[in-house]
């Protein structure tokens, strides 16, 4: 079965609803990046996270909430824009 962001993402929202919000407000996609990264798509002009399934995979629980907060938290203090 393939990885499913989705269900690691509701997750962290019912868990910390701060990032609910935010989350909605950006698409996320799977590629082949080492890890995870969030930016501004430059065709669409949304915010995107891209995410590398194998990489989440050999993460905790723990661990991908981990990963999911610090790539959001790049979105509240504007690191992307």
């Amino acid at each position: 079965m393939a990885f499913d962001l989705n269900k690691h993402v509701a997750r962290l929202l019912m868990n910390e609803p701060f990032f609910a919000a935010l989350s909605r407000r950006v698409d996320k996609r799977a590629c082949n990046i080492p890890t995870a990264a969030v930016r501004v798509n430059r065709d669409t002009a949304q915010f995107e996270m891209l995410y590398n399934p194998e990489f989440f995979e050999g993460l905790t629980d723990k661990e991908r909430a981990g990963v999911l907060k610090h790539e959001f938290y790049h979105l509240v203090f504007e690191h992307v824009t």
